[in-house]
């Protein structure tokens, strides 16, 4: 959100596949409009309750204003989707001139896969339909007139390995789980933190970090 400070002029975000709010209720603390998409009846009426515009179902481009919102993001949503493509064109539609794209997805080139190879549970269909590398989905965001401005892999997953070994039944999102627990530690300590930009930095650097981050402006 810091970095979303700098793209604001309509003060619109919407955050597509959005579960229940969490990121977009930290963003109309900040002043900003908030969107979001999502398909349950509970986690739209979650939503709603916290004051989000909620729509349900798949994204529709025809249920917005075309070229006002300064920010999309997409956490953790792109590799289920069996026509990314489109999706992209629809993101790009309801983006502003300059606005920005973020998009989080597992790295299919992360140290994690390599090491657990086809024990690697991200690979999980029909849950996931869809699964890059950096380098593919800057391609995909260039094909639909994206410029890609940065990206990241950062993170190594406690929960992906235990969880493909057979060893926990933690979800990969939760509020007590061993990665949360860590990141907790880590942020609260220093040298621990300041490790862990090393980390991720050098993560970054080689593409293997288990999450592609990624922004991309609209041309």
């Amino acid at each position: 959100l810091d970095i979303f400070e700098n793209y604001k002029i309509t003060g619109n975000i919407l955050d597509v596949g959005c579960w229940i709010g969490y990121f977009l209720e930290e963003a109309k603390k900040r002043g900003w409009n908030v969107y979001g998409t999502e398909y349950t009846n509970q986690a739209v009426n979650i939503c709603e309750n916290k004051g989000i515009k909620m729509y349900k179902g798949k994204l529709e481009p025809e249920n917005f204003t075309s070229n006002s919102f300064d920010i999309i993001t997409s956490f953790e949503v792109i590799e289920h989707i069996n026509n990314p493509s489109e999706e992209i064109q629809n993101y790009y539609k309801l983006l502003r001139k300059g606005g920005l794209f973020y998009c989080t997805t597992p790295n299919f080139n992360s140290i994690s896969r390599r090491i657990l190879k086809e024990k690697w549970n991200t690979i999980c269909y029909p849950e996931h339909l869809s699964y890059y590398t950096s380098k593919t989905l800057s391609n995909l965001l260039k094909l639909n007139d994206f410029s890609t401005i940065k990206v990241k892999t950062t993170g190594i997953s406690i929960n992906i390995f235990k969880k493909s070994l057979g060893k926990t039944n933690q979800k990969i999102i939760e509020a007590n789980s061993d990665d949360e627990n860590l990141r907790q530690k880590m942020e609260n300590k220093i040298l621990f933190n300041y490790m862990k930009k090393v980390l991720n930095r050098v993560l970054t650097i080689f593409r293997l970090g288990d999450t592609i981050k990624i922004y991309a402006e609209k041309k």
